[in-house]
């Protein structure tokens, strides 16, 4: 998988294109190709983390971006497995409910 530096960890942290990603809290990667596996120890050690306020902005229907900020989880979004990344439904009564998400509406930044 080819990876890309967001705009968060090119401003705000001292990453740089290029470098890779050899531990994930303590445990050795050993170079390791496998982006599942990798990706499954990431967010394993990530899930207790502070994640939020969960910026996500969105290109809605009419093409506005709308920028939302979720503070509580789950948010209660399912998104469709495809390139790009769309909303497939929203759960009535969640975070992303109240705050008006809706099917089909394209995540273009997190």
């Amino acid at each position: 998988h080819e990876f890309t530096v967001n705009s968060y960890a090119k401003n705000q942290l001292p990453i740089e294109k290029g470098w890779k990603l050899v531990a994930v809290d303590g445990e050795q990667l050993n170079d390791s190709t496998n982006f599942k596996e990798v990706s499954e120890k990431i967010g394993e050690y990530m899930q207790d983390l502070p994640l939020w306020p969960l910026p996500l902005e969105f290109r809605l229907k009419t093409g506005e971006v709308k920028r939302l900020e979720f503070t509580e989880r789950p948010i209660g979004v399912v998104f469709k497995p495809t390139s790009p990344i769309r909303v497939h439904s929203v759960t009535e009564g969640s975070p992303a409910s109240r705050a008006g998400v809706q099917a089909g509406w394209q995540v273009i930044k997190i």
